[in-house]
């Protein structure tokens, strides 16, 4: 590398090199700069070690899935891909509804929010071009892809603010973007990485914007931003925002200048997301209207972290688990050592000191208090706390650090080694607090390695200052950069995800992606079965049985529906029908604490016919539905078929509009979930359910190990007493997990509840407590428990004979039906409840025996041919009604929400709504077709509006650029 004749200033000799490493792609005027080019190679090169280092699928064995990643992300990546690959067998004149509705969200929902919060972004296509079981290998591709553009546009910004045209910085801290800590924290959250990736080139845009008004790439960074990802789009977007402000206050913009830019700016960045309303609109309103109906607080304090918390975001490396970090987690501004060493010198050094110096100060400022102050930090959350992943926005501000660390490395000649020794000696201290009293204190060896590097660090930024090297190093000058290039790219691509090997995505172990693979295959295998079973029982959906371990191997344990292209019940996001959860609450399946998920672990046979689901995979044996086979690939998933099974739409009575659905929420004494069921299809089919096909047995009283029963309630103070009181007629309900569910009954209810709930205290802390009760299978019929508790269920492990069984979550689940299992007549049972916590209360605990033949014999009677289901796709349903009774109705299992059309007869009609959740209508005696046909709210309008805004923004800048040209040749 050639020398460089030094900044000037000071002492510097001409020889020694200014530390800047030189690309030869930039030597001669007009022509292509290719750093971004290299700093996208940099970072794709260094993922691809990463993957080898760490083994991630293809390029090792271990899975990336993790988290919500596994559970919700991927499996849709699956739906989408499906939902391409079925588009030929869409009936004519319904490809819309095909497009906006899926019967594979949970029992069917619009597809709208799912689409534009985790779908639009264009990286997802590059699923299509691989086997459906690729999935890993996909979802490693796009995260490898959108980090290594995200290290090519930050490039590009820095070497526009910079104005260096031969300085490689650019690359490197292009590079460091691609690892900062918030990309490898949430990496997994692969839909909030397009925001992370547009937001630098949108700075660039911005930077071009404010000197020449350049309205195309801005325009079309900002189309992708806002198509990408709403909920990045409009932190981005502020962000921005707030940038071209300051840049203009440090550029001294004259005020008149400014507010002119301020409102061009404005406008297209309005008329931009005009444009794009066909897509923003219906997101938007299925978003509101199906956001989380339960009120969380997330904190009571005015500040979100500590001081010495605080501290701990300037050092390499988290002790803490996943699992205890990132449903809390402090705001991830970290990028590496050095750019925090880099920062402190551009703040401390005298060469930077001026009004520049105090307007970053005062952004730096800005940025931390938006993290820690609550209000201004859930400002940047559109006023609502996020359940788990807290300081979204925090990468918003990462362009800011990169922006100011890198000017001191530019002129890292011009400050003395008295201010980099105060950096280090600041480090130092700060890695001692850590270590002694902070983060580290757990793990000493973070310490010494933040020790180390902030030593490398020194020693290097202290070498470029040294004017004579002895003979044997004296070639040294040219290798300071790349050294110190080197250690940072090692630090933060290899260092930290060791130093973090619980939390950092790259490092966490996702289990074996090969057996992953080989058991969506085998998923794909079931969704045969179930295309061809289905169409010969009538039914319409299928579900999974998950269990907590099955094995060692690691196989798909959600979304399998997804993968298998069947229609389930289960479902788990964030924009979900919280009043279709509701409902699915009361049947005693599993069902999270504010209805962003229902699941199907285990089947409740029941509840699978009224659903419509006639075949049930499973790793464990079902007695009571018939095996009709097993995966070719010896992965234990059995197949079976229910018989006893309703179709998508059937005849019931007028009466079961008014049956008391939700009487269990009302009820603070019995909560009798199997008397419910009983009753529940008495009132639908009076003629045919005479019989109980539940019935309570006599299990005995509990026995308590390691725990004894206490009311605190009973000791009160007179201030207790008032809040009781105000508490009872507040009308409102907190979960154990600290959040009020308006949509739950039990507030009418809520004194009595509280009272008649059984507090159990564990007595010695190194061991659970243990409920179990023993009993004698009264016949040979299937055992069920309920576990019923005055709303949210505390942890437990469920073990039958000494087996476990299930494991359910603390501060998740509502109260529900467990199978306990199939025995011979007589048989010993024993039931064990094992839980961890220092506490467990419940209300009560029932079981009984599912009598099979009573069940089926009862529903042989129904009259299933007077409803027949003809068509059904995503968003459209036809089927033909015959000869209803007076006193009958038709009832689908079609969740109600806004965009369902009713015609009978190809006339419009009006459907009523079961229970607040499902479709139902009347139709007239005789036969006749009735058709369901599904628009997503907004399209409509939002189309229309898309097209006003195309229109709007074309003519903003036409008409921007005429006046422009007018005023430059008038001046």
């Amino acid at each position: 590398m050639k020398e460089l004749s030094s900044l000037g200033g000071g002492k510097t000799k001409k020889t020694t090199v200014k530390p800047s490493l030189k690309t030869a792609g930039t030597t001669n005027k007009g022509s292509r700069d290719l750093r971004p080019l290299f700093a996208f190679l940099a970072a794709f090169a260094l993922y691809l070690i990463s993957m080898i280092v760490f083994q991630k699928y293809p390029l090792g064995d271990d899975s990336v899935l993790i988290s919500d990643l596994d559970a919700q992300y991927a499996p849709f990546l699956a739906l989408m891909k499906n939902k391409f690959q079925d588009l030929a067998s869409v009936p004519s004149g319904h490809l819309v509804s095909y497009l906006t509705y899926s019967f594979k969200l949970g029992l069917g929902k619009n597809f709208a929010s799912t689409l534009g919060y985790y779908l639009a972004s264009p990286f997802n296509l590059l699923y299509l071009l691989l086997d459906m079981s690729q999935i890993n290998a996909a979802v490693m591709l796009i995260i490898v892809f959108k980090l290594s553009f995200s290290s090519a546009f930050m490039c590009l910004f820095l070497k526009t603010r910079l104005n260096e045209k031969k300085s490689l910085w650019p690359v490197l801290f292009g590079v460091l973007y691609a690892f900062s800590l918030y990309s490898q924290m949430f990496m997994f959250h692969i839909m909030w990485l397009d925001g992370y990736m547009l937001l630098p080139l949108i700075l660039y845009f911005t930077e071009k914007f404010i000197k020449k008004h350049n309205y195309l790439g801005l325009v079309i960074s900002l189309l992708v931003l806002f198509v990408s990802n709403y909920y990045t789009a409009y932190m981005a977007g502020i962000a921005c925002f707030l940038y071209l402000c300051v840049r203009m206050f440090e550029e001294s913009v004259p005020l008149k200048k400014a507010v002119g830019i301020c409102a061009r700016y404005i406008l297209t960045a309005a008329f931009t997301a005009v444009s794009v309303a066909a897509i923003l609109v219906p997101v938007g309103i299925d978003t509101i209207n199906n956001a989380d109906k339960t009120i969380s607080a997330r904190s009571d304090t005015l500040v979100t972290f500590t001081p010495m918390t605080f501290v701990h975001m300037l050092l390499q490396g988290e002790a803490q688990e996943f699992g205890d970090l990132l449903p809390c987690n402090y705001p991830f501004l970290f990028i590496a050592l050095l750019v925090v060493m880099l920062m402190m010198l551009y703040f401390m050094s005298p060469v930077f000191k001026g009004r520049e110096r105090r307007i970053h100060v005062a952004c730096v400022l800005g940025a931390v208090l938006s993290t820690a102050i609550y209000p201004l930090d859930k400002a940047w959350q559109v006023f609502d706390d996020p359940n788990w992943f807290w300081h979204r926005q925090a990468f918003v501000f990462l362009p800011l650090f990169l922006t100011l660390s890198i000017k001191p490395i530019i002129r890292i000649k011009e400050i003395v080694k008295k201010d980099i020794a105060k950096v280090a000696l600041i480090m130092y201290a700060l890695v001692f607090i850590n270590t002694a009293i902070g983060g580290f204190r757990t793990q000493l060896n973070l310490g010494l390695f933040n020790a180390l590097f902030v030593t490398a660090y020194t020693a290097l930024l202290m070498g470029y200052s040294v004017e004579n090297w002895p003979d044997q190093i004296r070639d040294m000058p040219k290798m300071l950069s790349p050294l110190l290039s080197g250690i940072v790219c090692f630090e933060v691509v290899f260092a930290g995800p060791i130093m973090s090997s619980t939390t950092y995505t790259m490092a966490i172990r996702g289990g074996d992606a090969i057996e992953y693979a080989r058991s969506l295959n085998a998923v794909s295998e079931f969704g045969a079965y179930v295309k061809q079973n289905n169409a010969e029982n009538g039914a319409f959906r299928a579900e999974n049985n998950m269990i907590s371990d099955y094995g060692n191997e690691h196989y798909i344990e959600d979304g399998q529906a997804f993968f298998g292209y069947y229609n389930p019940v289960s479902f788990f996001n964030s924009s979900s029908n919280k009043e279709l959860h509701h409902f699915l609450k009361q049947t005693g399946m599993p069902t999270n604490y504010n209805y962003f998920a229902t699941w199907h672990p285990f089947s409740i046979p029941a509840v699978d016919t009224f659903f419509s689901v006639g075949s049930v995979s499973s790793r464990n044996e079902l007695d009571y539905y018939r095996l009709e086979g097993e995966d070719s690939l010896e992965t234990g998933l059995k197949f079976y078929e229910n018989e006893n099974v309703l179709p998508l739409a059937f005849a019931v009575d007028k009466e079961a509009m008014e049956f008391d659905y939700y009487r269990l929420e009302k009820d603070a004494v019995e909560k009798n979930y199997f008397a419910m069921q009983n009753d529940w299809y008495r009132s639908m089919f009076p003629d045919t359910f005479t019989e109980d096909f539940y019935n309570e047995l006599d299990a005995g009283e509990a026995t308590i190990t390691n725990g004894f029963f206490f009311d605190a309630d009973e000791y009160k103070m007179h201030k207790d007493l008032v809040e009781t009181t105000s508490a009872s007629e507040s009308g409102t309900v907190k979960t154990s997990a600290g959040s009020e569910d308006p949509l739950g009954l039990e507030n009418l209810v809520y004194q009595q509840l509280t009272e008649n709930l059984i507090y159990i205290y564990r007595t010695n802390s190194e061991l659970p407590i243990v409920i179990e009760y023993e009993f004698k299978a009264p016949t040979d019929d299937e055992i069920f428990c309920s576990l019923v508790t005055g709303r949210i269920l505390d942890g437990a492990e469920i073990y039958v004979n000494g087996v476990e069984l299930y494991h359910l979550f603390s501060n998740t689940y509502y109260s529900l039906i467990v199978p306990v299992g199939k025995f011979e007549e007589g048989e010993d049972v024993k039931v064990s409840l094992i839980c961890n916590n220092d506490s467990w209360h419940y209300l009560n605990i029932r079981f009984a025996s599912y009598d099979e033949e009573a069940f089926a014999g009862q529903f042989d009677g129904i009259d299933k041919s007077k409803v027949n289901t003809d068509v059904v796709t995503d968003g459209y349903a036809k089927f033909s009604v015959n000869n209803l009774d007076e006193d009958e109705m038709v009832l689908t299992t079609i969740p109600a929400e806004d965009g369902w059309q009713l015609l009978i007869d190809g006339q419009p009609a009006d459907y009523e709504v079961y229970q607040n959740a499902l479709i139902a209508f009347e139709v007239p005696s005789g036969s006749h077709t009735a058709e369901l046909e599904f628009t997503s709210p907004g399209l409509k309008k939002g189309a229309l509006v898309s097209c006003a805004g195309i229109v709007l923004l074309a003519a903003f800048i036409v008409i921007d650029k005429n006046i422009t040209k007018k005023k430059a040749k008038q001046n």
